[in-house]
């Protein structure tokens, strides 16, 4: 009721939800005049997103005075984060059942060597950093909590920026391509297994929680195998199944996703499992790779990393030096770690260098985990 009165109130001179859709409009025409741009640099999709982001952000439009009461309202910002969840759900779903489950097997070992190279390397860079932050931000209460979050910030590798910047270069189907979509996948589970597990020592309801997630994610991959075939034989003569069923599979998807994200766990691994013990075959399979390709690659996506756009607002860059300073030394960081473990392994793997510095930088690419990982633990030291 609250909600519906919030949607409804006289008191916005917009509707937020309203601002919101009419926002991801401009976004998605923004980002096409960009692609435009700099498509023909040789510039990816998921910069033009970004940048159209960035134009309507606090740092440019919106701190125009009548822009920003209409694009920034108290539930906008709801809006978004929700909608940035599902696609985030619904992108690893989809890599899951576009995974090639057979070279993940034969090249898990290289890629999670070249991952925890990377990963070794970040975390102590990301031990160092934390002190120095410590003492230029006066940092004093939950030490742990801050250290973890900027080794994480060095360590994790986005594997949706990855996958669908790889995507864009059209390298996908090359060995390189293929080697950094699994590593950086490798890397990023790595990563929330290792702030799931700070999580869970906190308490033993966090434990408890945990376990949950896990019954109910195996529960539903169960779930979806019955389901899968149920659906074939109840369309039998078609070849694709119902809108309704394919609906009713993402509701159950992003409903899980959600439970374990209230139960207080990132839930992105959960999407990404889903789709890879999906049944690979079949007509419900074939409906819902036509039904999500062409939708998450066209709209979600570009809205989605548009929102990462977004969210930067340049005058907390600007407020202070040391802020600047901090951000400098985050991205020097960030890049001498990857780049320093890579090169390393790679070398150890008699990978050729110019491959190696290649995926050192692919790697090294950040997204959203990142900024809900800075949101979740700068609501919990408040």
């Amino acid at each position: 009721m609250h909600i519906t009165q919030e949607l409804c109130s006289s008191i916005h001179p917009f509707n937020p939800l309203v601002s919101t859709f009419v926002q991801i409009s401009l976004m998605l025409v923004i980002a096409h005049i960009f692609n435009l741009i700099f498509k023909p640099l040789g510039q990816p999709g998921p910069i033009s997103q970004m940048l159209a982001g960035l134009v309507l952000s606090p740092s440019f439009l919106s701190q125009i005075n009548k822009i920003r009461s209409f694009f920034i309202q108290d539930l906008s910002a709801f809006y978004y984060r929700v909608f940035a969840f599902i696609s985030r759900i619904l992108f690893m779903f989809l890599i899951g059942l576009e995974m090639d489950t057979a070279y993940l097997r034969t090249n898990m070992d290289l890629a999670a060597t070249i991952a925890s190279g990377g990963l070794l390397v970040s975390f102590v860079f990301g031990i160092i950093l934390t002190y120095i932050s410590r003492f230029v931000l006066d940092i004093k209460d939950n030490t742990p909590a801050f250290s973890i979050t900027i080794t994480i910030l060095l360590a994790n590798s986005a594997s949706p920026v990855v996958m669908r910047l790889i995507d864009e270069l059209k390298f996908n189907t090359s060995e390189l391509g293929r080697l950094a979509s699994t590593t950086s996948l490798i890397n990023e589970v790595g990563c929330i297994i290792y702030y799931s597990s700070f999580v869970t020592v906190l308490s033993s309801k966090n434990f408890a929680n945990a376990i949950y997630s896990i019954i109910l994610t195996a529960l539903l991959i169960i779930i979806n195998m019955y389901l899968a075939k149920w659906f074939a034989r109840w369309n039998k003569d078609s070849k694709y199944v119902s809108n309704a069923q394919v609906l009713f599979l993402l509701v159950l998807v992003v409903s899980l996703a959600f439970s374990i994200e209230v139960l207080g766990y990132n839930s992105t691994i959960t999407g990404f499992l889903l789709g890879v013990f999906f049944p690979r075959d079949g007509k419900t399979t074939r409906t819902l790779f036509k039904k999500l390709a062409y939708s998450i690659h066209n709209f979600v996506l570009p809205i989605y990393f548009g929102y990462m756009g977004f969210q930067f607002d340049i005058r907390d860059l600007l407020k202070h030096y040391q802020n600047i300073l901090l951000v400098l030394l985050l991205l020097f960081s960030c890049i001498a770690s990857r780049m320093i473990g890579t090169l390393f392994v790679c070398h150890r793997l008699k990978i050729p260098r110019i491959k190696a510095v290649l995926l050192a930088f692919v790697l090294n690419l950040k997204g959203n985990f990142e900024l809900i990982l800075i949101d979740v633990e700068a609501g919990r030291s408040a």
